[in-house]
């Protein structure tokens, strides 16, 4: 799968307040980021065995704060939280910076699919997958990962 039919496709999902999009899909990926490492961390501290290893602290505040940011993009999405902050499109220099922060950060989302042994087209066909299911069940604004 391409990376703009990926797009198109997920954009069929999106259910956020426009006012706030920029906003918005900012904090979900700080939020999914702190999510993926609460994953590896959680795996790293029974060093996959179940058995509990000493893992830095600074790691776990990460995730906590990263947990915040879901929370408030959650309130942002299901219950019209105003953020106090309105984030309107930004000029062409300013949207080229910022699009250049979002080349980085697909950079490091590919290496890590590469080191869990996935391509970037198959992560992509399984978050299709997944938000279709959701959609189907109505649960798209939901919480949690099995819903």
């Amino acid at each position: 799968m391409n990376m703009s039919q990926y797009q198109m496709e997920a954009a069929g999902t999106a259910q956020y307040p426009v006012e706030h999009q920029l906003l918005y899909t900012a904090l979900g990926i700080a939020g999914e980021s702190g999510e993926y490492l609460e994953k590896l961390y959680k795996y790293a501290r029974t060093n996959g065995k179940g058995a509990p290893v000493d893992v830095a602290g600074p790691v776990y505040d990460f995730i906590d704060a990263a947990k915040q940011l879901e929370i408030l993009k959650k309130s942002i999405r299901n219950d019209g939280f105003e953020p106090g902050i309105r984030i309107v499109v930004p000029r062409e220099e300013d949207a080229l910076k910022a699009a250049h922060e979002l080349g980085d950060l697909l950079w490091y989302v590919s290496q890590a699919a590469k080191n869990l042994g996935f391509t970037l087209g198959e992560i992509a066909a399984m978050n299709l997958e997944k938000l279709r299911s959701r959609r189907e069940r109505g649960v798209v604004k939901g919480a949690g990962d099995n819903r």
